[in-house]
Protein backbone atom coordinates (compact mmCIF):
# COMPACT_ATOMS: atom_id res chain seq x y z
CA UNK A 1 0.00 0.00 0.00
CA UNK A 2 2.68 2.68 0.69
CA UNK A 3 4.47 1.75 -2.48
CA UNK A 4 1.39 2.18 -4.43
CA UNK A 5 0.27 5.74 -3.03
CA UNK A 6 3.82 7.01 -4.27
CA UNK A 7 2.22 6.67 -7.60
CA UNK A 8 -0.15 9.05 -6.53
CA UNK A 9 0.06 12.20 -8.31
CA UNK A 10 -0.51 15.27 -6.07
CA UNK A 11 -2.95 17.73 -6.63
CA UNK A 12 -1.69 21.24 -5.44
CA UNK A 13 -4.28 23.63 -6.92
CA UNK A 14 -8.51 23.94 -7.29
CA UNK A 15 -10.04 25.71 -9.22
CA UNK A 16 -13.66 26.48 -9.62
CA UNK A 17 -15.51 26.14 -13.26
CA UNK A 18 -18.38 28.29 -14.79
CA UNK A 19 -20.96 25.50 -14.01
CA UNK A 20 -19.36 25.50 -10.36
CA UNK A 21 -17.61 22.15 -10.39
CA UNK A 22 -14.30 21.98 -8.61
CA UNK A 23 -11.30 20.86 -11.17
CA UNK A 24 -7.86 19.72 -8.97
CA UNK A 25 -5.26 21.06 -11.74
CA UNK A 26 -2.13 18.96 -12.54
CA UNK A 27 1.51 21.39 -11.64
CA UNK A 28 2.73 19.81 -15.00
CA UNK A 29 -0.66 21.07 -16.83
CA UNK A 30 -0.52 24.35 -15.38
CA UNK A 31 3.21 24.81 -16.78
CA UNK A 32 1.61 24.27 -20.28
CA UNK A 33 -0.93 26.69 -20.57
CA UNK A 34 1.45 29.40 -19.59
CA UNK A 35 2.02 29.89 -24.01
CA UNK A 36 4.62 29.46 -26.30
CA UNK A 37 8.43 29.82 -25.29
CA UNK A 38 11.12 32.15 -27.06
CA UNK A 39 12.24 29.31 -28.89
CA UNK A 40 9.20 27.93 -30.42
CA UNK A 41 8.38 31.94 -31.84
CA UNK A 42 11.78 32.16 -33.32
CA UNK A 43 11.38 28.40 -35.39
CA UNK A 44 7.92 29.62 -36.59
CA UNK A 45 9.12 33.06 -37.07
CA UNK A 46 11.87 31.77 -38.75
CA UNK A 47 9.87 29.43 -41.29
CA UNK A 48 7.75 31.87 -42.15
CA UNK A 49 10.57 33.88 -43.36
CA UNK A 50 12.01 31.46 -45.58
CA UNK A 51 8.70 30.70 -47.04
CA UNK A 52 8.09 34.39 -47.80
CA UNK A 53 11.89 34.36 -49.95
CA UNK A 54 10.86 31.66 -51.57
CA UNK A 55 7.57 33.06 -52.65
CA UNK A 56 8.67 36.21 -53.55
CA UNK A 57 11.26 34.81 -55.54
CA UNK A 58 8.79 32.60 -57.32
CA UNK A 59 6.71 35.41 -58.25
CA UNK A 60 9.86 37.64 -59.41
CA UNK A 61 10.93 34.52 -62.04
CA UNK A 62 7.36 33.92 -62.68
CA UNK A 63 7.14 37.97 -63.99
CA UNK A 64 10.45 37.62 -65.80
CA UNK A 65 9.03 34.79 -67.97
CA UNK A 66 6.16 36.53 -68.52
CA UNK A 67 7.62 39.57 -70.00
CA UNK A 68 10.13 37.61 -71.94
CA UNK A 69 7.24 35.59 -73.46
CA UNK A 70 5.44 38.88 -74.16
CA UNK A 71 8.46 40.52 -75.99
CA UNK A 72 8.87 37.17 -78.42
CA UNK A 73 5.39 37.37 -79.17
CA UNK A 74 5.57 40.80 -80.90
CA UNK A 75 8.97 40.22 -82.22
CA UNK A 76 7.02 37.42 -84.05
CA UNK A 77 4.35 40.01 -84.95
CA UNK A 78 6.77 42.48 -86.18
CA UNK A 79 8.53 39.94 -88.38
CA UNK A 80 5.12 38.38 -89.83
CA UNK A 81 3.89 41.95 -90.55
CA UNK A 82 7.27 43.08 -92.44
CA UNK A 83 7.00 39.95 -94.37
CA UNK A 84 3.63 40.16 -95.28
CA UNK A 85 4.62 43.85 -96.50
CA UNK A 86 7.34 42.63 -98.76
CA UNK A 87 5.03 40.40 -100.08
CA UNK A 88 1.93 42.61 -100.80
CA UNK A 89 3.91 45.85 -102.26
CA UNK A 90 6.56 43.64 -103.70
CA UNK A 91 9.23 45.21 -101.41
CA UNK A 92 12.99 43.81 -102.41
CA UNK A 93 14.67 44.86 -99.63
CA UNK A 94 13.53 45.32 -95.71
CA UNK A 95 14.77 49.49 -95.74
CA UNK A 96 12.09 50.06 -97.50
CA UNK A 97 9.11 48.89 -95.16
CA UNK A 98 7.45 51.64 -93.39
CA UNK A 99 7.54 50.56 -89.78
CA UNK A 100 5.04 52.96 -88.33
CA UNK A 101 2.11 51.31 -90.87
CA UNK A 102 2.97 47.55 -89.68
CA UNK A 103 0.00 46.32 -88.32
CA UNK A 104 1.16 45.51 -84.89
CA UNK A 105 -1.15 46.52 -81.62
CA UNK A 106 0.06 47.07 -77.82
CA UNK A 107 3.73 48.27 -79.10
CA UNK A 108 2.70 51.82 -76.97
CA UNK A 109 5.17 50.66 -73.81
CA UNK A 110 7.68 48.78 -76.34
CA UNK A 111 11.47 50.37 -77.62
CA UNK A 112 12.37 48.68 -80.69
CA UNK A 113 15.90 48.92 -81.89
CA UNK A 114 17.54 48.09 -85.21
CA UNK A 115 20.83 47.32 -85.89
CA UNK A 116 23.48 45.26 -87.49
CA UNK A 117 22.05 46.47 -91.34
CA UNK A 118 23.11 43.54 -94.16
CA UNK A 119 21.88 43.60 -97.66
CA UNK A 120 20.10 40.45 -96.58
CA UNK A 121 19.18 41.27 -92.76
CA UNK A 122 18.51 43.51 -89.97
CA UNK A 123 18.43 42.56 -85.99
CA UNK A 124 15.28 44.32 -84.23
CA UNK A 125 15.01 44.61 -80.85
CA UNK A 126 12.46 45.24 -77.93
CA UNK A 127 12.41 46.03 -74.57
CA UNK A 128 10.37 47.62 -72.01
CA UNK A 129 9.96 51.06 -71.87
CA UNK A 130 12.02 52.67 -69.56
CA UNK A 131 13.82 49.05 -68.67
CA UNK A 132 16.77 47.70 -70.02
CA UNK A 133 16.10 44.31 -68.30
CA UNK A 134 14.77 41.69 -70.26
CA UNK A 135 15.64 42.38 -73.44
CA UNK A 136 15.00 40.00 -76.98
CA UNK A 137 16.33 40.43 -80.48
CA UNK A 138 15.41 38.50 -83.40
CA UNK A 139 17.28 38.79 -86.91
CA UNK A 140 14.84 39.68 -89.72
CA UNK A 141 14.21 37.70 -92.05
CA UNK A 142 16.72 35.19 -91.88
CA UNK A 143 15.99 33.52 -88.23
CA UNK A 144 12.53 34.11 -86.90
CA UNK A 145 13.26 32.62 -83.52
CA UNK A 146 13.76 35.25 -80.67
CA UNK A 147 16.77 35.56 -78.30
CA UNK A 148 18.63 37.28 -75.47
CA UNK A 149 19.95 40.88 -77.00
CA UNK A 150 23.60 41.17 -78.20
CA UNK A 151 25.56 44.48 -78.79
CA UNK A 152 24.30 46.00 -82.17
CA UNK A 153 26.64 48.46 -84.64
CA UNK A 154 25.01 51.26 -85.90
CA UNK A 155 21.98 51.11 -83.17
CA UNK A 156 18.96 53.10 -84.41
CA UNK A 157 15.81 53.55 -82.14
CA UNK A 158 12.60 53.20 -84.51
CA UNK A 159 8.66 53.25 -83.89
CA UNK A 160 6.58 49.97 -85.06
CA UNK A 161 3.05 49.56 -85.05
CA UNK A 162 0.00 52.38 -85.74
CA UNK A 163 -0.16 52.48 -82.27
CA UNK A 164 3.55 54.19 -82.31
CA UNK A 165 2.53 57.07 -84.29
CA UNK A 166 1.57 59.10 -81.34
CA UNK A 167 5.41 58.38 -80.11
CA UNK A 168 6.68 59.30 -83.08
CA UNK A 169 5.01 62.74 -82.98
CA UNK A 170 5.90 63.41 -79.53
CA UNK A 171 9.38 62.93 -79.92
CA UNK A 172 9.74 65.24 -82.97
CA UNK A 173 7.09 67.86 -81.70
CA UNK A 174 9.88 67.94 -78.60
CA UNK A 175 12.29 68.78 -81.01
CA UNK A 176 10.67 71.47 -82.79
CA UNK A 177 10.02 72.96 -79.17
CA UNK A 178 13.49 72.80 -78.49
CA UNK A 179 14.62 74.66 -81.70
CA UNK A 180 12.20 77.63 -80.91
CA UNK A 181 13.37 77.62 -77.91
CA UNK A 182 16.74 77.68 -78.97
CA UNK A 183 15.74 80.11 -81.75
CA UNK A 184 14.09 82.33 -78.64
CA UNK A 185 17.29 82.13 -76.79
CA UNK A 186 19.53 82.97 -79.64
CA UNK A 187 17.41 86.13 -80.23
CA UNK A 188 17.85 87.53 -76.25
CA UNK A 189 21.27 87.01 -76.33
CA UNK A 190 21.63 88.86 -79.92
CA UNK A 191 19.53 91.69 -78.20
CA UNK A 192 21.64 91.76 -75.20
CA UNK A 193 24.83 91.43 -76.89
CA UNK A 194 23.70 94.79 -78.92
CA UNK A 195 22.11 96.72 -75.87
CA UNK A 196 25.85 95.41 -73.51
CA UNK A 197 27.80 96.72 -77.38
CA UNK A 198 25.97 99.94 -77.06
CA UNK A 199 26.44 100.69 -73.17
CA UNK A 200 30.33 99.59 -73.51
CA UNK A 201 30.49 102.25 -76.32
CA UNK A 202 28.67 104.93 -74.32
CA UNK A 203 30.83 103.70 -71.39
CA UNK A 204 34.11 103.51 -73.36
CA UNK A 205 34.04 107.07 -74.56
CA UNK A 206 35.24 109.30 -72.41
CA UNK A 207 38.18 107.04 -70.84
CA UNK A 208 39.47 105.78 -74.10
CA UNK A 209 42.10 107.36 -76.07
CA UNK A 210 41.15 108.75 -79.56
CA UNK A 211 43.58 105.74 -81.50
CA UNK A 212 42.18 103.20 -79.25
CA UNK A 213 38.22 104.01 -79.80
CA UNK A 214 38.77 104.16 -83.67
CA UNK A 215 40.58 100.43 -83.57
CA UNK A 216 37.27 99.15 -81.46
CA UNK A 217 35.15 100.23 -83.44
CA UNK A 218 36.35 99.11 -86.51
CA UNK A 219 37.08 95.73 -84.86
CA UNK A 220 33.40 95.90 -83.26
CA UNK A 221 32.29 97.41 -86.58
CA UNK A 222 34.04 94.26 -88.32
CA UNK A 223 32.91 91.43 -85.86
CA UNK A 224 29.48 93.14 -85.69
CA UNK A 225 29.15 92.97 -89.63
CA UNK A 226 30.41 89.40 -89.35
CA UNK A 227 28.08 88.53 -86.95
CA UNK A 228 24.91 90.32 -88.96
CA UNK A 229 26.07 87.98 -91.96
CA UNK A 230 25.98 84.90 -89.98
CA UNK A 231 22.73 85.35 -88.48
CA UNK A 232 21.50 86.41 -91.71
CA UNK A 233 22.90 82.95 -93.12
CA UNK A 234 21.68 81.06 -89.83
CA UNK A 235 17.76 82.45 -90.62
CA UNK A 236 18.10 81.25 -94.11
CA UNK A 237 19.42 77.95 -93.74
CA UNK A 238 16.59 77.20 -90.49
CA UNK A 239 13.63 78.55 -93.28
CA UNK A 240 15.25 76.41 -95.98
CA UNK A 241 15.08 73.67 -93.39
CA UNK A 242 11.90 74.18 -92.42
CA UNK A 243 10.70 74.44 -95.97
CA UNK A 244 12.13 70.94 -96.69
CA UNK A 245 10.88 69.62 -93.55
CA UNK A 246 6.74 70.95 -94.73
CA UNK A 247 7.81 69.37 -97.95
CA UNK A 248 8.95 65.45 -96.73
CA UNK A 249 5.75 66.04 -94.15
CA UNK A 250 3.45 66.69 -97.03
CA UNK A 251 5.28 64.75 -99.16
CA UNK A 252 4.98 61.57 -96.19
CA UNK A 253 1.18 62.20 -95.57
CA UNK A 254 0.56 61.93 -99.38
CA UNK A 255 2.68 58.69 -99.35
CA UNK A 256 0.72 57.03 -96.50
CA UNK A 257 -3.00 57.79 -98.21
CA UNK A 258 -1.89 56.10 -101.23
CA UNK A 259 -0.24 53.09 -99.35
CA UNK A 260 -4.22 53.29 -97.91
CA UNK A 261 -5.72 52.98 -101.60
CA UNK A 262 -3.27 50.71 -102.83
CA UNK A 263 -4.51 48.57 -100.07
CA UNK A 264 -8.10 49.02 -100.95
CA UNK A 265 -7.50 48.72 -104.61
CA UNK A 266 -5.52 45.08 -103.59
CA UNK A 267 -8.81 43.90 -101.85
CA UNK A 268 -11.40 45.21 -104.63
CA UNK A 269 -8.92 43.83 -107.05
CA UNK A 270 -9.10 40.46 -105.49
CA UNK A 271 -12.96 40.46 -104.77
CA UNK A 272 -12.93 41.36 -108.84
CA UNK A 273 -11.10 38.28 -109.34
CA UNK A 274 -13.34 36.03 -106.59
CA UNK A 275 -16.38 37.28 -108.95
CA UNK A 276 -14.75 36.40 -111.88
CA UNK A 277 -14.11 32.35 -110.52
CA UNK A 278 -17.69 32.66 -109.34
CA UNK A 279 -19.23 33.38 -112.58
CA UNK A 280 -17.09 31.21 -114.70
CA UNK A 281 -18.41 28.21 -112.15
CA UNK A 282 -21.71 29.59 -113.06
CA UNK A 283 -20.82 29.95 -116.41
CA UNK A 284 -19.79 26.32 -116.96
CA UNK A 285 -22.81 24.73 -115.41
CA UNK A 286 -24.88 26.81 -117.24
CA UNK A 287 -23.10 25.37 -120.37
CA UNK A 288 -23.34 21.53 -118.58
CA UNK A 289 -26.60 22.31 -117.68
CA UNK A 290 -27.89 22.97 -120.96
CA UNK A 291 -25.73 20.32 -122.94
CA UNK A 292 -27.68 17.66 -120.67
CA UNK A 293 -31.26 19.46 -121.54
CA UNK A 294 -30.18 19.28 -125.45
CA UNK A 295 -29.41 15.53 -125.42
CA UNK A 296 -33.16 14.80 -123.24
CA UNK A 297 -34.95 17.03 -125.40
CA UNK A 298 -38.23 15.13 -126.37
CA UNK A 299 -41.38 17.08 -126.97
CA UNK A 300 -42.56 20.50 -126.38
CA UNK A 301 -41.18 20.20 -122.60
CA UNK A 302 -37.46 19.09 -123.69
CA UNK A 303 -37.48 22.44 -126.24
CA UNK A 304 -39.00 24.79 -123.28
CA UNK A 305 -35.91 23.18 -120.99
CA UNK A 306 -33.85 23.77 -123.88
CA UNK A 307 -34.57 27.20 -124.15
CA UNK A 308 -34.32 27.80 -120.77
CA UNK A 309 -30.92 26.74 -120.43
CA UNK A 310 -29.85 28.91 -123.41
CA UNK A 311 -31.26 31.49 -121.65
CA UNK A 312 -29.40 30.96 -118.16
CA UNK A 313 -26.24 30.46 -120.24
CA UNK A 314 -26.56 33.95 -121.95
CA UNK A 315 -27.30 35.10 -118.98
CA UNK A 316 -23.57 34.08 -117.14
CA UNK A 317 -21.88 34.64 -120.01
CA UNK A 318 -22.84 38.35 -119.59
CA UNK A 319 -22.09 38.02 -115.94
CA UNK A 320 -18.66 36.49 -116.80
CA UNK A 321 -18.10 39.28 -119.17
CA UNK A 322 -18.53 41.85 -116.70
CA UNK A 323 -16.78 40.45 -114.06
CA UNK A 324 -13.64 40.16 -116.23
CA UNK A 325 -14.26 43.88 -116.94
CA UNK A 326 -14.40 44.22 -113.50
CA UNK A 327 -10.92 42.39 -112.90
CA UNK A 328 -9.13 44.67 -115.88
CA UNK A 329 -10.56 47.87 -114.25
CA UNK A 330 -9.58 47.22 -111.16
CA UNK A 331 -6.30 45.85 -112.19
CA UNK A 332 -5.54 49.22 -114.17
CA UNK A 333 -6.38 51.16 -111.04
CA UNK A 334 -4.19 49.01 -108.87
CA UNK A 335 -1.02 49.20 -111.09
CA UNK A 336 -1.77 53.27 -111.29
CA UNK A 337 -1.83 53.42 -107.25
CA UNK A 338 1.41 51.54 -107.02
CA UNK A 339 3.00 53.59 -110.08
CA UNK A 340 1.95 56.75 -107.86
CA UNK A 341 3.16 54.94 -104.32
CA UNK A 342 6.33 54.65 -106.12
CA UNK A 343 7.10 57.85 -107.30
CA UNK A 344 6.20 59.20 -104.15
CA UNK A 345 8.17 56.73 -102.31
CA UNK A 346 11.64 58.60 -104.60
CA UNK A 347 9.99 62.27 -104.04
CA UNK A 348 10.19 61.30 -99.92
CA UNK A 349 13.97 59.59 -100.51
CA UNK A 350 14.62 63.16 -102.35
CA UNK A 351 13.23 64.87 -99.87
CA UNK A 352 14.99 63.08 -97.31
CA UNK A 353 17.90 63.40 -99.05
CA UNK A 354 17.83 67.54 -99.11
CA UNK A 355 16.63 67.71 -95.37
CA UNK A 356 19.87 66.25 -94.20
CA UNK A 357 21.61 68.65 -96.68
CA UNK A 358 19.80 71.06 -95.21
CA UNK A 359 20.77 70.10 -91.51
CA UNK A 360 24.46 70.21 -92.24
CA UNK A 361 23.85 73.80 -93.78
CA UNK A 362 21.92 74.69 -90.59
CA UNK A 363 24.92 73.29 -88.16
CA UNK A 364 27.46 75.09 -90.04
CA UNK A 365 25.50 78.34 -89.75
CA UNK A 366 25.03 77.96 -85.98
CA UNK A 367 28.92 77.20 -85.96
CA UNK A 368 29.52 80.39 -87.73
CA UNK A 369 27.11 82.68 -85.57
CA UNK A 370 28.42 81.39 -82.55
CA UNK A 371 32.14 81.92 -83.65
CA UNK A 372 30.82 85.45 -84.52
CA UNK A 373 29.01 85.69 -81.67
CA UNK A 374 32.55 84.54 -79.65
CA UNK A 375 34.30 87.17 -81.36
CA UNK A 376 32.34 90.30 -80.34
CA UNK A 377 32.12 88.92 -76.64
CA UNK A 378 35.84 88.59 -76.35
CA UNK A 379 36.20 92.70 -77.75
CA UNK A 380 33.36 93.81 -75.49
CA UNK A 381 35.87 91.82 -72.95
CA UNK A 382 39.16 93.78 -73.96
CA UNK A 383 37.16 97.16 -73.79
CA UNK A 384 36.17 96.95 -70.23
CA UNK A 385 39.25 95.67 -69.31
CA UNK A 386 41.11 98.70 -70.73
CA UNK A 387 38.14 100.95 -69.57
CA UNK A 388 38.98 99.48 -65.50
CA UNK A 389 42.63 99.79 -66.14
CA UNK A 390 42.12 103.54 -67.47
CA UNK A 391 39.89 104.29 -64.44
CA UNK A 392 42.32 103.16 -62.34
CA UNK A 393 45.55 105.13 -63.53
CA UNK A 394 46.48 107.96 -61.13
CA UNK A 395 47.42 111.86 -62.04
CA UNK A 396 50.40 110.73 -62.52
CA UNK A 397 50.28 108.38 -64.70
CA UNK A 398 47.83 110.80 -67.28
CA UNK A 399 50.61 113.00 -67.08
CA UNK A 400 53.49 110.52 -68.12
CA UNK A 401 50.26 109.01 -70.95
CA UNK A 402 50.14 112.31 -72.13
CA UNK A 403 53.78 112.97 -72.20
CA UNK A 404 54.34 109.79 -74.81
CA UNK A 405 51.45 111.17 -76.52
CA UNK A 406 53.18 114.28 -77.27
CA UNK A 407 56.82 112.79 -78.17
CA UNK A 408 54.47 110.24 -80.37
CA UNK A 409 53.30 112.91 -81.98
CA UNK A 410 56.26 115.13 -82.70
CA UNK A 411 57.91 112.14 -83.93
CA UNK A 412 55.36 111.81 -86.51
CA UNK A 413 55.41 115.18 -87.74
CA UNK A 414 59.15 114.67 -88.03
CA UNK A 415 58.27 112.07 -89.97
CA UNK A 416 55.82 114.12 -92.01
CA UNK A 417 58.26 116.43 -92.83
CA UNK A 418 61.22 114.00 -93.92
CA UNK A 419 59.04 112.42 -96.11
CA UNK A 420 57.89 115.76 -97.79
CA UNK A 421 61.92 116.72 -98.48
Amino acid sequence: MGTAAQHIPQFHSVETTRTGYQSFMHPRRVRSQAGFTLLELLVTIAVLGVLSGVTVMSVGKIREKAQVVALDESLRAVATAAEAQMILEGLSSFREIDALALPVKNTQNLTFTVGDMTTESVVIQARRLGSTDPCRQIRFPVDTTPGPCTELSDPMEVFIGPEAQARAEAAYAARADEEKKAEAARIDAEKSAKEAAAANEAANADTMSEADRKAYEEKLKAASSDQDKATSALKEAQARDESVRSQLDETIVKHKEVIAAVDKAKSEYKSAQEGLTTAEKAYDAATKELETAKKQATGKKGKSKVQAAQTKQTAAEKALADAKARVEESKKTLSNLQDKEADLARTVDELSKKHESAMKDLTAAKQAYEQSTSTVEDLKGASAELNSESTENTADDVKRLESDKETASNKSSGARKNNQG
